[in-house]
């Protein structure tokens, strides 16, 4: 006769292993309407935005080239822009200027620096006068 397979053993759990009853928990009282007013009152103030944030904002706007005065307008030296990239992060920013590639700080002519290159303009520096060009 043919072997039966085994029975399964079935283990019973004994009264630790049975789950226990919850003890009520009381819930707090709701806050009266004074206590909500005077928790209100205690809350910190919105933190300031950071003293960068707040520089580029109130940065002071750049005149036009052709705002600048007659003679020193004159005496810039003369520069072809061709094709620029901007990003967000300054260093991968670059512009073609007389078919060289020049990033922000560089001198693009004698006394003619690239300070800035925004969006959709540069930004030059010549003796002391700032002014900026678009694309």
């Amino acid at each position: 006769m043919p072997a039966s397979p085994p029975a399964a053993k079935l283990a019973v759990a004994g009264p630790a292993a049975l789950p226990q009853a919850a003890t009520p928990v009381q819930a707090a009282p709701a806050p009266l309407p004074a206590q909500l007013a005077a928790a209100e009152a205690v809350k910190p103030a919105p933190a300031k935005p950071a003293p960068a944030a707040v520089a580029e904002v109130t940065e002071e706007p750049v005149q036009l080239l052709r705002d600048l005065p007659e003679p020193i307008q004159r005496s810039i030296p003369p520069i072809t822009m061709g094709g620029y990239m901007y990003s967000k992060n300054p260093a991968d920013r670059l512009v073609l200027i007389d078919k060289i590639l020049r990033r922000e700080g560089e001198e693009v002519a004698p006394g003619l620096v690239l300070e800035k290159l925004l969006p959709k303009a540069a930004i030059f520096t010549f003796k002391g006068y700032r002014y900026r060009v678009p694309y």
